[in-house]
Order: structure tokens, then C-alpha cells, then sequence
């Protein structure tokens, strides 16, 4: 897949009086029959882009690379299903895993080079499948049996404790089992009206579901204790994913043909995009390192504008940005190539007087020279710098 990516990121305010957000770039599925899309969009529902998709293909889960660089996602379909993978911009789309059937969930170990997806194919019985990120050596990592009444939905994967996470629809559970072959699972969150959706905040210990039967959101620990529902009262929410960097949760809902984000505690809920046929897969990707800071000066406000840039460093490959404001400002970023071309976009937020740093990731970048754009009410400054591999 093509090196070209666009990300929009997160601004959070680390002081934590406000948090403020054009979002992380998001993507999710149009499962309509005659005419499936892939969309993405950052984080607001903004600056969308569309993929059509086959006619009949009905597409399902999605997942995505956390450098931008590439998606995968899963077809429904009961003949000729496929794991479909395309850039990160959308192009260069490409059939990764052929002649399937009744697939649901799809989730990427990044780490282990891995994809694993979930299907429901009722003849030969549903089952858990793994193969390489170039869909070599695909194998069905757990088959439950063709008399079984388990239905593997959404799944989700902890690469550093190598530990699958899957909603079973019919069985109302969510469960989890180590990533090896003919590994057993463990129901630890039961009782649901029927999971869809799974998702890991493993920053904070924590594993997110859909109950789509029940209309709800819920949330527990990694081995499903304090289970207990977020968000209510929803309309038949499907997949969702986590934007770890913005601390948010993005889901999309058939009932409502839409597409919503909340806090990952349930608050300050949002619609971001009505969708045109029944939304299903959503992923979320956020090149962002850290939140924008704030630092500590005693010395009071600065007396001038200002913006330095360092890097990107060989070693973790960020670009360091400090930037300076004398008053409270609206403030603009966008990183662009030699042709003008964003590639990364920073929207308008005002901050407070005071001396902020930042850091952007640099790994989803193709190498070569690039121009970062600040811009503070009337001051403007532009640098340049280089990426290398």
C-alpha cells in the first residue's frame, strides 16, 4: 500500500480546562447493497472522502493502521467475501484475503505483522481466523463448530499480552482467549442482549463493547469485572473503536444512520455524521505523540509571538514543536509538502496566553522535505523540515 496519508488531530488542553477537538482521522463502512462506501473523515465528521465499494459486497468491520499508512476491512458477503485493504488515503485498494464467507469483525496486531478476523458462516460453523498483514498463511485460529451457537462479531487484540477479545453475539458475551491455535475461550462479561462491537483502552485498563439488542454501550476491566453500561438509549450501535490519544469513542448506529463519538466515560456526546445507507465498521487513527501542553512559567506571559521546530529525531521519529503566545489567540498548524498538499492538519483553536510544546509522529510520512505552517492572528511563521528513513 502507498505511503500517502492524511491525519487530523486532537488539541487537548493539558491544564485540563477545556478540551477542544477537530478529532483524530475516522473511517467506517456504508454496508448498503447496491451501493457500500468506505468513508473517512477526521474527527468533527469534516473533510470527508469516499471509497465506493462493490455492489452486494456489504462490508462490515474495519481496522486501520495507527500510522495512517492503511485499512482493512471485512465483507459479509456469503460467496466470494473478501478482506479488502486500501491506503490510508483511500487508493491502492487491494484483495488481502480471497474466497470467504459471512465475515464480521476484523482487528490488526501491527506489531506480530497480523490480521484477525471473525466469521459467521453457519455451514461450516463460525470461526476466528488469523493470517499475515499480506494474507499469507491464513488459518482459523478457533473453530467453535458448525452445531455451535456461538457468533463472533467484533474483535479486538492486546498485542503485548498476545490476547484476543471477541463479542459473541448469540451467546450475549464478550470473550477473550490467548492468540494461539485452538486456544479456549473465556466468557467474561455475560448476560449482554447482543454484542456487537469491541474495543481495548489499554492505556487505562479498560474494554468497551456495543449491545446492540439492548441499545447500549458498556465498559469493564480487561478480564470483565465492574461491568456496567456508559451510554443508554442509542439505536442499535454497532462497531466502535477508541481514539486513545483524544480519549474518545467513536461507534457508529444502524438505527440512526449515524455516526457518534463520546468521551470515554460516556459524556459530551456528539453526532458527527448522518450517514446515507446503515453504517457498520468504524476505526480511528491519531498520529498525534502527546497532547499539547502547557508549560509552567513563572516569569508571566510571553511578550511575543513565537514558534521553533526541531527534528524529526532520528531515534523516535517526531517532529517538536514550541510555540509562544503573548495574549489568548486562535491557533493554526498544518504540516504540507513541496506540492502544498496537507498532511497533516491542526484546526483553529484559541489558547490562552502562555508557552505550549507539541509532538507529532512522523512514521506515517513518506521521507522527504516538508513545510509546518503556525499561524496566531497575524503571525505567521513557517518552517521546514526534513524526513528521512
Amino acid at each position: 500500500m502507498g505511503k500517502k496519508t492524511f491525519v487530523a488531530l486532537v488539541l487537548l488542553f493539558a491544564a485540563g480546562a477545556f478540551y477542544q477537538s477537530t478529532g483524530a482521522t475516522v473511517y467506517w463502512m456504508e454496508s448498503d447493497f447496491a451501493g457500500p462506501r468506505l468513508l473517512r473523515a477526521d474527527g468533527a465528521g469534516l473533510a470527508r472522502k469516499t471509497l465506493p465499494l462493490p455492489a452486494g459486497s456489504l462490508p462490515q468491520a474495519i481496522a486501520a493502521d495507527s500510522a495512517g499508512n492503511g485499512v482493512f476491512w471485512t465483507e459479509l458477503s456469503f460467496l466470494n467475501a473478501h478482506v479488502r485493504s486500501a491506503n490510508g488515503d483511500l487508493g491502492d485498494t487491494a484483495i488481502t484475503v480471497s474466497l470467504q464467507s459471512c465475515l464480521r469483525g476484523i482487528a490488526l496486531d501491527q506489531s506480530a505483522h497480523k490480521l484477525y478476523w471473525t466469521g459467521t458462516n453457519l455451514a461450516s460453523g463460525p470461526a476466528i481466523f488469523r493470517a499475515n498483514t499480506d494474507g499469507s498463511s491464513a488459518e482459523a485460529l478457533i473453530s467453535f463448530g458448525s452445531a455451535s451457537a456461538h457468533s463472533p462479531n467484533g474483535i479486538a487484540i492486546d498485542q503485548k499480552a498476545q490476547m484476543v477479545y471477541f463479542a459473541d453475539f448469540d451467546a450475549g458475551a464478550i470473550a477473550r482467549a490467548p492468540a494461539l491455535a485452538g486456544a479456549l475461550p473465556q466468557n467474561i462479561v455475560t448476560g449482554l442482549g447482543g454484542p456487537v462491537g469491541v474495543a481495548l483502552d489499554l492505556d487505562s485498563g479498560k474494554l468497551y463493547w456495543t449491545d446492540a439488542n439492548n441499545n447500549a454501550i458498556g465498559r469493564a476491566a480487561l478480564d470483565g469485572s465492574g461491568a456496567t453500561a456508559i451510554l443508554n438509549n442509542l439505536a442499535r450501535p454497532q462497531y466502535l473503536a477508541i481514539d486513545n490519544v483524544g480519549r474518545r469513542l467513536y461507534w457508529t448506529e444502524a438505527g440512526a444512520l449515524a455516526v457518534r463519538s463520546a468521551k470515554l466515560d460516556g459524556s459530551d456526546t456528539a453526532t458527527l455524521y448522518s450517514a446515507a445507507a446503515m453504517p457498520c465498521g468504524i476505526a480511528v487513527v491519531n498520529m498525534l505523540a502527546t497532547p499539547v501542553a502547557r508549560l509552567a512559567s513563572a516569569t508571566g506571559a510571553p511578550s511575543s509571538f513565537g514558534m521553533d521546530l526541531n527534528g524529526p529525531d532520528q531515534a523516535g521519529g517526531r517532529i517538536q514543536i514550541a510555540f509562544r503566545l503573548p495574549h489568548a489567540n486562535a491557533v493554526f498548524m498544518s504540516l504540507t509538502d513541496l506540492r502544498a498538499r496537507k498532511v497533516i492538519t491542526i484546526g483553529e483553536r484559541v489558547f490562552a496566553a502562555g508557552r505550549y510544546r507539541q509532538a507529532i509522529e512522523t512514521a506515517g510520512l513518506a521521507p522527504g522535505v516538508y513545510l509546518f505552517k503556525f499561524t496566531a492572528g497575524e503571525f505567521t511563521s513557517t518552517k521546514k523540515c526534513v524526513v528521512v528513513r
